[in-house]
């Protein structure tokens, strides 16, 4: 039994246009009837899937989106977090540093 739906957002869910097709909106909707949550993922801020998030009703109490490239999960009711990953300043420090040596343009 199917529990949880992730869907990427650009290219994924939105179509050229970036829009959300007829047929992707009844699918989802289709999982919700079935009591699948539905987990819109990005690489963007919440506010900028607002859009995505209101054609589709997912502003429930139980309703998430992971924003931030997966650094941010929160409640889309709420938009209070409920996991949030960073990276430790050692760590971006290191990450730096190999694109500096490297001479990889930033």
């Amino acid at each position: 039994m199917i529990k949880l739906v992730a869907i990427d957002i650009d290219g994924t869910l939105l179509n050229d246009d970036h829009e959300i097709t007829p047929g992707v909106r009844d699918a989802i909707v289709r999982l919700r009837e079935k009591n699948v949550k539905v987990v819109l993922c990005t690489g963007r801020p919440l506010s900028g899937i607002e859009k995505s998030l209101t054609e589709l009703d997912l502003f429930h109490d139980e309703d998430m989106a992971i924003t931030m490239n997966g650094a941010i999960t929160l409640s889309t009711k709420t938009r209070e977090t409920i996991v949030e990953t960073t990276l430790a300043k050692s760590d971006l420090q290191k990450s730096f540093l190999h694109f500096v040596i490297r001479s990889v343009p930033m």
